[in-house]
């Protein structure tokens, strides 16, 4: 980014600090096992605000600025905990990657955000890369942009959709229902903050 601004490093850091205190941006540090892999990975950078982020790139809403909206419910119900959960996003050196990574004491939630109404197995490729790469965890959240979906609360507990056939649990739920107020249930269900319908709303 420096380079391509044509500016120094230090300068680069001391702006996108002050626009994060300014809560214009987000950063999300990569997910790794060890604590000290995770200063050293490149964190992913958001607008928070998606109608800014619409209004700057032009064009349609787009699967990026639905994956805001998830960002930013993640991070209120992350802040509206006593002991707030780590929020991390994850990558490969391969390139796989989920968008993210919920981390609840010792238990891990992935969540990956598809904007496509009728996801198919190939949108649940991270999920399964995460899962297979642990696989003390149970399973994986794929917001997509459908209005059905199964899961823990929602139908069928383990696939639905269209993602019958998968190696790993992964449950698809609609974004629109994510974001509309029942992500904290659903992290309840999946990671036991508290029983369903009593996280916070």
């Amino acid at each position: 980014l420096a380079r391509d601004l044509g500016i120094s490093q230090p300068t680069v850091h001391r702006y996108l600090n002050l626009l994060e205190v300014s809560f214009l941006l987000v950063r999300l540090r990569g997910y790794a096992r060890s604590r000290t892999k995770r200063l050293v990975k490149s964190p992913k950078v958001y607008l928070p605000d998606p109608a800014l982020a619409l209004y700057l790139a032009g064009g349609s809403p787009s699967g990026a600025h639905l994956e805001t909206l998830v960002l930013l419910d993640l991070l209120a119900f992350r802040d509206a905990q006593k002991n707030p959960p780590g929020l991390y996003y994850w990558r490969t050196a391969s390139g796989q990657e989920v968008d993210f990574v919920l981390e609840v004491g010792e238990k891990l939630l992935p969540v990956e955000v598809k904007a496509t109404s009728r996801p198919t197995p190939k949108d649940a490729q991270g999920l399964l890369a995460f899962l297979a790469e642990y696989p003390e965890v149970p399973g994986g959240l794929l917001l997509h942009g459908g209005v059905a979906g199964g899961g823990p609360g929602g139908g069928r507990p383990v696939v639905g959709g269209g993602l019958r056939g998968l190696s790993a649990p992964v449950h698809p739920q609609p974004s629109r229902a994510w974001v509309l107020g029942q992500a904290e249930s659903q992290v309840a269900i999946f990671v036991g903050f508290s029983e369903p319908g009593q996280a916070h709303g």
